[in-house]
C-alpha cells in the first residue's frame, strides 16, 4: 500500500501531473485514468460479517504465488513469517518491500523500502512508522482507527536519507485515519481471480485518501488514490492475474526497523 499500500502505498501527491501517462504511486506504476471513477460509501452487502478479522483478509492464502497488474506488468507477492508475525509485501525486488506486523489488537505498518525501484528518490520511498497503527484487528463496516492529531492512535514517520542506508533524515507526526469502508463478499475483481470476498479500508491522509482492497483468499488485490472522503478515485491499480513468475524473496538485511532483524 496501502497505501500503501502498498500496497505501499503512501506519498503520491506529487505524482499526479496531468501530463503524465504513467505514474509511480506508493511504489506502484499505474496508468492514469482519464476520468475519475466513482467510489461507494460505507457498504456491507450480501452475507457480510458484523465484525471482520482484518488479518484474515490481509494475509494471502497463496504465498507461493505472485499477482500481476496486467496493464503494466507490475507484480506483488507476500512473504509471511507466522512465527515472528511478519509479512512483507514484495514489489520490484528483494529490497523493495513494505513490512508489517500484527498482534491481537492491530495490524502495524512498520516500514517501506524501494531499493530495487529504478530512479527511487533518496528518502520519499524509504521510511518507517512507529508504532504504525494500520488497521484494528477486528472492525465493523464504518468503524475507524483515528490516528489524527486529536486521535488516540497517533504515529510518527521517520525518513531515511538514502535508499541504501538507515541514516535518519527526519521524523514527524503522521496524522492518518483508517475507516473500514466496505465488506463485499461477492466482489467481481475479474481476471484470474473472478469473484472474491473482499474488504475495502480507506486510509485518510491529509488532503487525499488511499483505498486498499483485500481479498480473503489473495490479500491485496487493488490500490486506489482518491479524494479524502473517498467519493472519487483518479488512479486504480488492480492485481487480478496470477503471475507465471515465482514470488520474490525478501532481503531482510535491507530493513531498518530492529524488529525485522
Amino acid at each position: 500500500m496501502r497505501r500503501s499500500y502498498v500496497l505501499s502505498l503512501v506519498f503520491c501527491a506529487s505524482a499526479f501531473a496531468l501530463s503524465s501517462s504513467f505514474q509511480n504511486c506508493g511504489g506502484f506504476q499505474s496508468s492514469k485514468n482519464s476520468l475519475l471513477s466513482a467510489a461507494p460509501a460505507a457498504l456491507c452487502t450480501g452475507a457480510c460479517l458484523s465484525t471482520v478479522d482484518t488479518l484474515d483478509f490481509f494475509l494471502t492464502k497463496h504465498p507461493d504465488k505472485a499477482l500481476k497488474e496486467t496493464a503494466t506488468g507490475t507484480e506483488i507477492n507476500q512473504v509471511i513469517d507466522l512465527s515472528r508475525r511478519r509479512v512483507y509485501l514484495m514489489k520490484w525486488g528483494p529490497r523493495s518491500f513494505v513490512g508489517y506486523t500484527w498482534d491481537d489488537a492491530f495490524i502495524y505498518f512498520l516500514e517501506e523500502h524501494e531499493m530495487d525501484f529504478p530512479n527511487a528518490q533518496a528518502s520519499a520511498l524509504n521510511y518507517s512508522f512507529a508504532p504504525g497503527y494500520w488497521f484494528k484487528r477486528r472492525m465493523q463496516v464504518g468503524e475507524s482507527l483515528d490516528g489524527t492529531a486529536s486521535g488516540p492512535f497517533q504515529t510518527v514517520i521517520t525518513y531515511y536519507d538514502s535508499p541504501h542506508t538507515c541514516n535518519v533524515a527526519s521524523s514527524a507526526a503522521y496524522p492518518m485515519k483508517t475507516i473500514l469502508e466496505s465488506h463485499l463478499p461477492g466482489f467481481a475483481i475479474g481476471g484470474d481471480l473472478g469473484v472474491q470476498d473482499v474488504i475495502v479500508p480507506r486510509l485518510e491522509q491529509g488532503s487525499f485518501s488511499e483505498k486498499e482492497t483485500y481479498s480473503r483468499e489473495w490479500g491485496l488485490v487493488r490500490w486506489q488514490h482518491c479524494t479524502l472522503d473517498g467519493s472519487t478515485c483518479d488512479t486504480t491499480v488492480t492485481f487480478n492475474t496470477v503471475a507465471a513468475d515465482p514470488p520474490r524473496a525478501v532481503d531482510r538485511t535491507a530493513a531498518c526497523v530492529n524488529a525485522f532483524n
